[in-house]
């Protein structure tokens, strides 16, 4: 499996379903290791859209359980590009969106981003590309 290259502690994991089925992630030694399994999903978190965007994308995803919810999105050199969510949230959906710009209202250059959600329960990640 590739790395990721970006800063995950070891101990991350992600359980979520995708088109495959359910399984969960490990991240170990900057490594993502599927695991098949039938454990419970605390949240789900849906494939951004659109890729490639151009201003804005739009990310959906459902809480099973509340807890406090990241949502950042990283550079290929996996430096912080911008924090979308850093809050405790409900049980529930939620839509938000990124307007492709960085921390201090810059527009962030065309490319690809990693988009990772992180809960309590789990860490689930995303590429994305911005084309300017």
């Amino acid at each position: 499996m590739a790395s990721t290259g970006l800063p995950i502690k070891a101990q991350d994991k992600a359980a979520f379903w995708s088109d495959t089925g359910h399984f969960k992630v490990n991240i170990q030694a900057g490594t993502v290791v599927p695991e098949f399994s039938n454990e419970i999903n605390y949240f789900q978190f849906q494939p951004p859209f659109p890729n490639p965007f151009n201003r804005t994308t739009q990310f959906f995803y459902h809480l099973e359980k509340s807890g406090y919810v990241i949502l950042k999105i990283y550079n290929l050199k996996g430096e912080l590009i911008r924090t979308v969510v850093n809050k405790e949230q409900s049980t529930g959906k939620y839509q938000v969106q990124w307007d492709g710009r960085n921390e201090n209202g810059q527009d962030a250059a065309s490319g690809l981003y990693f988009v990772i959600l992180k809960h309590q329960n789990g860490i689930q990640p995303y590429k994305r590309t911005l084309v300017r």
